[in-house]
């Protein structure tokens, strides 16, 4: 018995050490690809859409933070008021709200929101919950917005109050909306469809601002790794 028990934990042991090691080398891969964005040479995919957009930058802003403001407690419920509110609107100023959504969504990909996502979810970096997170961060507004990418430390006691961090939802609003409008489910051009030109979750783009070391988050971001 004594001698199953050594080698059972012996076993579990090496595949702890194992597990760790292996997460441990995709960490340092992740953040050695994460550096090289800072300075690599590259041609870069769209950042804005050319040609006219029929919603302003203003307005898509009053959108969301009205939509923000009245559903405070539940974002399930922030979203089913601006898929109303966009359904109201011109099939044009709906794909605008798409296409300056995508421009926001690229204006995020950056150092210091890299960095909050890890110090709030751990060091590796999920791509699909890094586009959810940063679609949650749009959703709670345009000062929140420019907050988290400028004052990212400054954020520490609005995140811990917040409601939910996962954005998921707010990617297919414009869809919702159109669908909605035109009371079908069998629009041929949906706003996404429509706004492809940018890709945040395919595209080829350097990241913005400078890149910190996850060991130097307490250095850059002192209350967020203490709250977090």
């Amino acid at each position: 018995m004594k001698i199953f028990l050594i080698v059972l934990i012996s076993l579990i042991l090496i595949i702890l050490i194992g597990y760790v090691y292996i997460h441990n080398k995709m960490i340092d891969a992740q953040e050695k690809s994460f550096k090289r964005l800072e300075s690599a040479d590259f041609k870069e995919s769209p950042r804005h859409f050319t040609g006219f957009i029929a919603l302003t930058e203003d307005s898509f802003w009053r959108l969301i933070d009205d939509s923000r403001a009245k559903n405070q407690e539940s974002f399930d419920s922030q979203m089913d008021y601006l898929i109303l509110q966009l359904s109201n609107m011109t099939d044009d100023e709906i794909i605008g709200f798409e296409k300056r959504l995508r421009e926001k969504m690229i204006e995020l990909w950056n150092y210091n929101i890299k960095s909050l996502y890890q110090i709030l979810f751990g060091k590796y970096l999920s791509t699909d919950n890094f586009i959810y997170f940063r679609l949650w961060i749009i959703s709670n507004g345009k000062d929140f917005f420019y907050k988290a990418i400028n004052n990212t430390d400054g954020l520490s006691n609005q995140i811990g109050k917040s409601y939910k961090t996962d954005g998921e939802a707010f990617m297919s609003i414009s869809d919702r909306a159109f669908i909605l409008k035109h009371n079908s489910v069998k629009v041929d051009s949906l706003p996404r469809d429509l706004s492809n030109e940018i890709d945040y979750d395919f595209g080829l783009y350097k990241m913005t601002g400078k890149y910190i070391l996850p060991k130097d988050f307490k250095k850059y971001f002192p209350q967020l790794t203490k709250n977090f």
